[in-house]
């Protein structure tokens, strides 16, 4: 009796176990977008990828540091768009390869002849970032004996054109001498490249076989792509 009451609860045990596999996929994966993203074309394309995968997606518009901070936590499964530095206090997310964007950033000064300067003066001047922007905190600020920081995208031209601060940066690439000249770029070479990722909290890494694979297929040449959009007036 005892004997057939065990292979009844092992079996019990099983069908539960098999049928909570089988849920498993259908759970729902929270998928955070920092708001004020403005890469449209870009955040359209990676929610296509992920929407093609067949899981069960919702997603959430989040602050940007509020979206992070719900990553790392497992509040919410997929940052779809970070730079690698942004997550290293995070232990339990999973870098998503390949990259999603590679992203080149060009110096812009306030006038022409700040960008006559050599390299030594140029960072002996002020530079100006938007808050919630960590590339700035984490490559451009340290380059510069002095930085300040405004809330929006957009005050970085008025925070310029009012001689505040000397220089910025922008990931538009420019094609022609007059684009050049308008923006007063100072090189014709970026003034930094940065990988941008999508990251997956660990608790949810069952759904990391589908994800890779539609990642694969969309962004493997996702290090060699200029975004086309960006820091704009």
């Amino acid at each position: 009796m005892l004997k057939f009451l065990l292979i009844v609860c092992a079996a019990l045990s099983f069908e539960t176990f098999a049928g909570q596999e089988e849920d498993v996929p259908q759970a729902k994966l929270i998928v955070g977008v920092a708001s004020g993203f403005s890469l449209v074309e870009k955040l359209a394309q990676i929610e296509r990828v992920i929407n093609g995968t067949g899981l069960n997606v919702e997603y959430v518009t989040l602050p940007s540091e509020r979206s992070l901070r719900a990553l790392g936590s497992g509040d919410i499964a997929i940052g779809i768009y970070r730079q690698p530095s942004a997550v290293t206090e995070f232990k339990d997310l999973i870098q998503i390869t390949p990259a999603v964007d590679s992203v080149h950033f060009w110096l812009e000064a306030r006038t022409p002849e700040l960008c006559n300067l050599p390299p030594k003066e140029r960072f002996q001047r002020t530079v100006v970032g938007a808050r919630g922007l960590r590339f700035f905190d984490d490559y451009i600020y340290p380059k510069f004996e002095k930085h300040m920081i405004v809330n929006d995208i957009r005050q970085i031209t008025f925070t310029m054109a009012a001689g505040r601060a000397d220089f910025s940066v922008r990931t538009r690439q420019l094609h022609t001498e007059d684009q050049w000249n308008k923006y007063n770029i100072c090189d014709k070479t970026p003034f930094l490249t940065v990988k941008f990722y999508s990251y997956i909290h660990k608790k949810y890494s069952w759904a990391l076989p589908k994800i890779i694979e539609a990642y694969q297929m969309e962004f493997d040449s996702a290090g060699r792509t200029e975004i086309e959009d960006g820091l704009e007036p």
